[in-house]
């Protein structure tokens, strides 16, 4: 009935020929004289680089004679199954599978030919082409398996209702010119010379076939115009057609829409889609990549699906007719209920079906923020970050309502998909899934507090366990045979990877990186490596030698019990010995040699032993700061070269970055006559700290601005603003002038205080009751920007003390020096109120009359984006590499063409160099992330270890929570408390202090980075419980195989203690790597489970995660309990919430110092 269905439903489309039956098959093949078949392979996922006769590892198949296929035509053939045995690159799973496998003999499938799927092969002289699917030949019924197979089985069950399914693909994929080849005779480049070429090379060699990061270009095909092309015109000669065909954002990155259609013809269409783009590869020299995430920095390779329903009519039935007066969900008013059903059970099943979604261990390197990628469960109305963007009205016309699904990579198996996407959703329209989850609103981002939906799964690891879980909703839709096979798959796969050792590893550990680091002899390791394999080999040719000995004594043994002669045999195995001793002997000495050349290489440079940024940059040839002092004086420089361009680079970036965001980009004069000046300058001595412009006496004085916040705040004096106007965002762009008279001898050499430099500044006039939030904004934009460029930093409030007379509230955004190892300010955000528009009389609403003497002041707001001199020194001190400097991905599309990724190291370090002078007294204190490479730019970054002070200056820290903000050398790592039951007893600002001040008390205790954390629910438990219940997660099984039965077996010992299960359970779920909300479902009786809320849920540690709760024993206030789990099962758990408050710090800060005391004598109990 399903293929009789099929046939109804089928769109009309372009055929390579006429449709064909068993009666025209022969006449259509007249003129043939072969036949090429092919199937999917369920563990076809498309490689890294498609190359030669591996070019489409989705498609097994062979050539047969025409003779051979009008016999088999009809009943099939039969077909080797070792395909379903073998992993992509032919190697047998470590576990047996079911289909095929050493005890049913690899025997063989049925291959059933489907004729419906006949065209020719326009670049193989338009030979047949048909697909098959693969039959068990005891049951004659399709196997579990066979991706074909699986969406037509799906699929029948929706023709079985009278529906039919359409859909659309999308698939974006990198594209590289391949090398040329001195071994072939042509010498031409060739796809075919790719793999060995990536066997000696790093990927970063291959060149990519365009430049820059310009989608949609018109220009860049034109380059390129054979390729481009023949893949247009040969998809629409072998019916899998293009509908839009253009460049995407990244460098050699295409992307291609197929043509809208039936499901099953689209999931055959996918799959020889990229065949075709591989085979034309192959012959013009360009290798094609649809790998999910092929470089680093850049975003991945997606494979959007697009879905809908119809009737046998085509009508659409997504769409409701009408618009809904009570929907459920304002984005969904147009959408039929059987829609949101279908909707709701994509939702509710997207997570246990990743692996077919996401099938590699690469896949999960596209699945991050901040890339364009979707990382939770999650939908909205044209929302492009969400999970699944829903296309309806009022957005887009009634037919074309319909599900894109944006998880999916270019990586997978279009069959599998697509079967999945149908099977999910129908089974959302059977069980009439109610739709639950809130939509994403336009501006909202994925994983935000608005984002309800689950985290998906980070790896593959993670997603194959949760896939081959017992409540699956996997088993759910394909049944267990399916699951255990796809999922055997995915498990070979992770122990492969397990046992790879990858590039990345080679780089960051081997031993030449410490040599480079001394300046020292890089062949000298080499060497030694050399030295160390040659003895290897000769230690083991003498065993080898010693293994024929033991061989040869065995044949003696045998002579000698049968009274033969075994003198031969004797004298064999003396001389035998002989040369073992002599092997053994060379061993020995070359083993001597090698240990003599170990000892020539250094010990391991600590990677905090970073260059500073001026030598850096000194050493690139991009910076001269000796000539810039003969010329100016003091702290003078010029920038040069690549120095010159990365300044650009980031001020037309901070620009572009404000212009995006609504500031309006504005370039004000360089100097200000003096009356202006005093009415805005945050600096109180103008002779001192600015330059003054000396025209003649009789001039008006006028002064060199500091920041272009100067002129930007004195732009409408004497003006009156309608409220219409406001806000006013500007983007002030200017070169600045500072005489930095009080900062003698500090930052002395390179450009971080210098007396002349460029800023982009975030200038906001608002109205007075929208100047807080606005400020919130401003400090948001500026973390943002410094996220987009890696830089690990830190936001600071500014204490009352240290603020200028300007500013009621200031944040200071403080970035990582490695060199220097401490944070340095970078950005500053200020809301002044009216404290400068009073000044200069800018008034906000209407001009009063006479009689109304009474005015309203706008407010004023100033931020840094960018001091682009002193960003610059972070960048080059962060993204230093031996090597040279790496260019930020950011700022690569604002460098010229053909600057590269690193820019090389020129000249050597002078001997005399400020680093080569410090190196054995500087202490250590770089972050683990700040080194080297630039860390991930978030709040969470690695910090340095806090030496352990005494108790009094601990407590001292404690005492103010705004000057422990300032004074922490790391990052705070907590979830803010203001949301969980605050009470007139508790300010807002005092759950964040609560949970900074217990982070402080930890780390100024120098424990080193706890491994598990867990949450407590009360104080009930004492100090003795918490460790028991640490030791039962250490012992617990690393399996999650049953972990059910274990976190019942653990929670049972402690059924009366609410707060040490759910501490349990935390970390028995962070141990097996699986969500919280997994778990919790698992487990019956947990009543109120409280992690079941999405944003604990998603965390994925180690995070410190303090949670406030109501206490029974303190009444009316918030107390929360930390559970820390260190490698030697000592337990940090520190009780303090109640004395964090405005009343009682006297009481907080005795209880502190008491406890640190106990602490480091070691009696502290934790109560």
């Amino acid at each position: 009935m399903g293929a009789a269905h099929l046939a109804t439903f089928k769109m009309t489309g372009k055929q390579s020929g006429e449709s064909l039956s068993l009666h025209n098959v022969e006449s259509a093949l007249s003129k043939d004289t072969c036949v090429k078949l092919a199937g999917l392979d369920v563990d076809g996922m498309c490689p890294c680089f498609a190359v030669c006769a591996r070019a489409s590892r989705l498609l097994r198949g062979k050539l047969v004679s025409k003779k051979k296929f009008l016999s088999v035509v009809k009943d099939g053939f039969g077909f080797c199954s070792v395909i379903f045995g073998w992993d992509m690159h032919d190697l047998t799973y470590f576990r047996e599978l079911k289909i095929s496998n050493k005890d049913n003999g690899y025997r063989d499938l049925i291959a059933k030919i489907d004729l419906a799927s006949y065209r020719r092969i326009p670049w193989e002289n338009n030979l047949p082409f048909f697909l098959v699917s693969f039959h068990d030949p005891d049951t004659q019924q399709p196997i579990c398996a066979c991706p074909r197979s699986l969406l037509r089985t799906t699929l029948a069950k929706v023709h079985d209702a009278g529906y039919g399914a359409l859909a659309g693909a999308e698939y974006e994929f990198f594209t590289f010119r391949a090398p040329k080849d001195g071994s072939i005779q042509t010498s031409q480049p060739s796809s075919s010379t790719t793999a060995p070429f990536l066997q000696n090379n790093p990927v970063s060699a291959l060149p990519h076939l365009t430049q820059g990061m310009f989608g949609y270009s018109l220009t860049d095909p034109i380059h390129n115009q054979d390729w481009f092309y023949s893949i247009f015109d040969v998809c629409e000669k072998f019916n899998c057609n293009i509908e839009g065909w253009h460049t995407e954002s990244g460098p050699g990155v295409f992307e291609a829409a197929l043509e809208y259609g039936e499901i099953a013809e689209m999931a055959d269409r996918a799959s020889l889609f990229k065949w075709v783009v591989k085979a034309m590869g192959s012959k013009h020299g360009i290798t094609p990549c649809f790998m999910a995430k092929p470089k680093e920095g850049l975003p991945g390779n997606s494979g959007h699906i697009h879905c809908s329903l119809v009737d046998r009519a085509g009508r659409n039935l997504f769409y409701r007719g009408e618009k809904d007066p009570n929907p459920p969900f304002k984005d969904v008013e147009y959408v039929s209920d059987l829609g949101r059903s279908f909707l709701a059970g994509l939702l509710d099943g997207l997570a246990d079906v990743m692996p077919i979604i996401a099938p590699t261990i690469n896949s999960y390197k596209r699945l991050v923020e901040n890339f364009w990628a979707p990382i939770t469960v999650s939908w909205g109305l044209e929302h492009r970050a969400a999970s699944i963007r829903l296309v309806a009205p009022p957005t887009s016309p009634p037919k074309g309502t319909r599900f894109e699904i944006r998880v999916c990579g270019a990586d997978a198996n279009p069959a599998l998909v697509l079967a999945t996407i149908l099977a999910l959703g129908w089974r959302g329209v059977e069980q009439k899934l109610e739709l639950t989850l809130p939509p994403l609103s336009k501006g909202a981002e994925v994983g935000s507090a608005e984002d309800k939906g689950e985290r998906l799964p980070k790896s593959l690891r993670e997603s194959t366990a949760r896939f081959m879980a017992k409540d699956s909703v996997a088993r759910q839709i394909f049944g267990d045979d399916f699951v255990e096979h796809f999922g055997g798959t995915r498990e070979h796969e992770l122990r492969l990877w397990d046992q790879a050792v990858t590039d990345w590893e080679v780089r960051r550990y081997i031993e030449t990186v410490s040599q480079k680091r001394r300046y020292a002899s890089v062949e000298l390791v080499d060497e030694v490596i050399n030295l160390w394999q040659d003895a290897y080999k000769t230690r083991y040719k003498a065993t080898q030698v010693g293994a024929e000995i033991n061989s040869v004594q065995k044949e003696i043994g045998k002579l000698k019990k049968a009274k033969q002669d075994a003198s031969e045999l004797l004298q064999k195995k003396i001389e035998l010995e002989k040369e073992k001793k002599r092997i053994e002997d060379e061993a020995v000495e070359k083993e001597k040699l090698r240990d003599k050349k170990c000892k020539t290489i250094g010990n391991y440079v600590e990677k905090n032993a970073a260059l500073s940024h001026h030598e850096v940059m000194t050493r690139a040839d991009i910076y001269d700061g000796e000539r810039g002092t003969k010329l100016v004086g003091h702290r003078g420089y010029f920038l040069r070269r690549w120095g010159v361009l990365l300044n650009q680079a980031l001020i037309n970036y901070g620009l572009h970055f404000l212009y995006s965001r609504g500031y309006d980009p504005i370039q004000p004069p360089f100097f200000m006559k003096a009356e202006y000046m005093a009415k805005t300058a945050q600096l109180e001595d103008f002779d001192e700290a600015l330059y003054k412009v000396v025209e003649d006496k009789d001039s008006e004085e006028k002064y060199l601005i500091a920041t272009s916040e100067q002129p930007l705040s004195s732009m409408f004096a004497d003006e009156w603003m309608a409220p219409a106007d406001l806000p006013l965002k500007f983007a002030g762009y200017s070169s600045c002038f500072r005489k930095e008279a009080g900062a003698h001898g500090r930052d002395a050499w390179g450009l971080y205080r210098v007396h002349q430099f460029e800023k982009i500044e975030q200038f906001i006039f608002t109205k007075p009751e929208d100047s807080w939030e606005a400020l919130e904004s401003m400090r948001t934009t500026a973390e943002e920007f410094y996220q987009s460029l890696k830089l690990p930093y830190r936001v600071v409030v500014i204490v009352s003390g240290a603020l200028n007379n300007a500013a009621a509230k200031k944040y200071d955004l403080e970035a990582w020096f490695p060199y220097q190892g401490e944070y340095k300010e970078l950005v500053s955000c200020s809301n002044c109120t009216d404290y400068q528009t009073r000044e200069l009389e800018i008034r906000y609403g209407q001009k009063k009359g006479a009689i109304d003497s009474r005015k309203t002041y706008c407010h004023a707001l100033n931020g840094t984006l960018c001091a682009t001199e002193r960003t610059l020194c972070c960048i080059v001190e962060n993204y230093q590499t031996e090597e040279g400097i790496r260019v930020p991905d950011v700022l690569k599309p604002y460098m010229p063409p053909g600057t590269p990724d690193v820019i090389p190291y020129t000249k050597d370090l002078p001997k005399d160099a400020a680093t080569q002078k410090t190196k054995k007294e500087k202490p250590s204190a770089t972050p683990a992330s700040a080194a080297s490479t630039p860390a991930p730019a978030t709040p969470s970054t690695a910090a340095p270890k806090v030496p352990a002070p005494d108790a009094e200056a601990v407590a001292n820290k404690l005492a103010d929570a705004k000057l422990l903000a300032r004074d922490l050398n790391r990052p705070v790592y907590t979830v803010d408390l203001r949301n969980h039951g605050d009470s007139p007893h508790h300010p807002e600002h005092t759950y964040t202090a609560m949970a900074r001040d217990v982070e402080a008390l930890i780390s100024s205790l120098a424990i080193p980075p706890p491994l598990l954390i867990g949450h407590s629910m009360g104080a009930k438990s004492s100090f003795a419980t918490y460790v028991n219940a640490m030791r039962e997660i250490a012992e617990a099984p690393a399996s999650v195989v049953r972990r059910q039965s274990d976190a019942d077996d653990i929670l049972a010992k402690y059924e009366p203690d609410v707060g040490i299960r759910q501490f349990l359970l935390t970390n028995l779920a962070f141990k097996w790597r699986i969500p919280l909300t997994t778990l919790a479902k698992a487990l019956p009786g947990l009543g109120d489970f409280p992690f079941r809320d999405p944003a604990v849920a998603r965390y994925s540690g180690p995070t410190l995660v303090v949670r406030g709760i109501k206490s029974p024993y303190v009444s009316d206030e918030s107390l929360p309990v930390i559970g820390a789990f260190f490698p030697s099962f000592e337990l940090v758990d520190v009780d303090c919430g109640h004395w964090v408050t405005s009343e009682k710090p006297e009481q907080f800060r005795a209880a502190v110092v008491d406890w640190v005391k106990r602490k480091v004598d070691g009696d502290a109990d934790g109560e």
